[in-house]
């Protein structure tokens, strides 16, 4: 899998919204009478067999969904392994966590955790408040890569355990609620501590599923570990209409799937009389945006018989995602020329600025295989000189910003063209953008 095909883009929605909903049956102090005798008698069931691995990192109280997600996730915690639950930053809280805030929703799971397993099979058994509370974990209260130059946080300690338990055939999800910084901590000190072939067997264990990139490890993490499981929308940040999930409830307001859900039973209203009530349901908060937008982070670990954690193109309740292995790669004849455009280039300072486009042809193929084998017919000389002898740069426009470039008819090299970009000061600062052109 190359670094396109780890981001997973095409997916679909689940209309199951009252099956979803149902499952909150479980949140209120139910009588320990009359169910448990007869549900001793039940065999295993493959939803509690083997349960599946999970690991989730949240921004918990940067809005109300991460919460509404949590409360959900608690009500299948009999059916999924929880290995951990790490508070993290994110984009829209990027300077603190929020350990208190899981704290209180486990308050409310350990007042209900006895009438749950009154209701369960006596192998399946929901976990203790204890157990759940000693994998509640911290990242570091900084955005992004900046904890990258800290040391590991306690979080990213507990993630690299836990990622160290499982194996292929069982792996472990990371599900990122929020920023994955702590994702991105784990997997750097994993680089610095072990063999590559060590590293490589530790990303082959992981299942990323991200609800969008919400810091900027999530491209850091993807250029440096190309071949991760990595479920993802990419797009720009708050630009959630896109994400490859919108949410229950989101077609109330973003034009999509009409008359499919049903609506009714995710309004605040509804949820008010339904699902708000008693300790665990009482941390359901009212949803400002979307209702649980982070719960298809963890939802395809349900066995319900539709999920498999390595088959997301399956299809499930979190969605259906399959493999982007293709892209609308832009061709051009050999021997015709294409326009490079910086105009909309500027200056912090507002000085004026030079264009500097050049053919960088070290790493180019051809360059080290020698002069032999170039186009005769731009007559060239049998030795180096500061023009490239395959490509014709020339500037269509007075300052230089937009550059039209000429290659060989006949040519098979991979051409970088990198524009030097600087102010026109006494000192001149620069930056770069490279093209990389393929000839084949």
């Amino acid at each position: 899998m190359d670094l396109t095909a780890s981001a997973a883009l095409n997916y679909t929605m689940p209309n199951m919204l009252s099956q979803l909903v149902g499952a909150f049956a479980l949140l209120t102090a139910l009588p320990f009478a009359h169910a448990a005798p007869s549900l001793d008698k039940q065999c295993s069931t493959a939803r509690t067999e083997h349960k599946r691995r999970l690991f989730v990192l949240t921004d918990i109280s940067n809005e109300p969904d991460d919460q509404m997600s949590l409360v959900r996730l608690l009500t299948y915690a009999n059916e999924i392994d929880i290995q951990g639950i790490s508070v993290t930053t994110s984009t829209w809280m990027p300077d603190k966590i929020d350990y208190e805030s899981v704290v209180g929703v486990l308050d409310g799971y350990k007042k209900v955790v006895n009438s749950l397993n009154a209701n369960v099979p006596s192998h399946a058994p929901y976990p203790s408040y204890k157990y759940l509370l000693d994998r509640v974990h911290k990242g570091h209260p900084v955005y992004g890569r900046k904890s990258l130059n800290m040391s590991l946080s306690d979080g990213a300690k507990a993630l690299v355990k836990a990622a160290d338990k499982a194996s292929v055939d069982d792996p472990l999800t990371v599900s990122v609620w929020g920023g994955s910084a702590i994702l991105a901590e784990a997997l750097q000190h994993v680089s610095r501590t072990r063999s590559e072939d060590a590293v490589d067997a530790f990303v082959e264990k992981l299942r990323v599923y991200a609800i969008s990139d919400q810091d900027d490890t999530g491209i850091w993490i993807r250029l440096r570990y190309p071949l991760l499981f990595y479920v993802v929308s990419l797009h720009g940040f708050s630009e959630y209409t896109v994400a490859a999930w919108n949410g229950i409830s989101g077609e109330e307001y973003r034009n999509f799937d009409h008359g499919g859900p049903d609506s009714s039973i995710v309004s605040n209203d509804w949820l008010e009389k339904n699902i708000r009530l008693g300790p665990l349901g009482s941390h359901y908060l009212n949803w400002s945006f979307i209702m649980e937008g982070d719960t298809p982070a963890f939802l395809p670990l349900v066995q319900n018989g539709l999920g498999d954690v390595n088959h997301p193109e399956w299809g499930s309740w979190g969605g259906r995602y399959t493999l982007l292995d293709h892209t609308n790669h832009s061709s051009t004849p050999l021997g015709s020329s294409v326009v490079l455009d910086a105009s909309n280039s500027w200056d912090p300072d507002g000085d004026n600025l030079t264009y500097d486009w050049f053919h960088y042809r070290e790493p180019g193929g051809a360059y080290g295989r020698g002069l032999e084998g170039f186009d005769p017919s731009l007559k060239m000389k049998p030795i180096l000189t500061p023009k490239s002898p395959n490509v014709n740069i020339t500037s269509i426009k007075d300052d230089g910003s937009i550059a039209k470039l000429e290659t060989a008819k006949s040519l098979n090299d991979t051409m970088h063209i990198i524009l030097a970009l600087r102010d026109a000061t006494e000192k001149p600062l620069a930056t770069y953008r490279r093209i990389i052109l393929e000839a084949k």
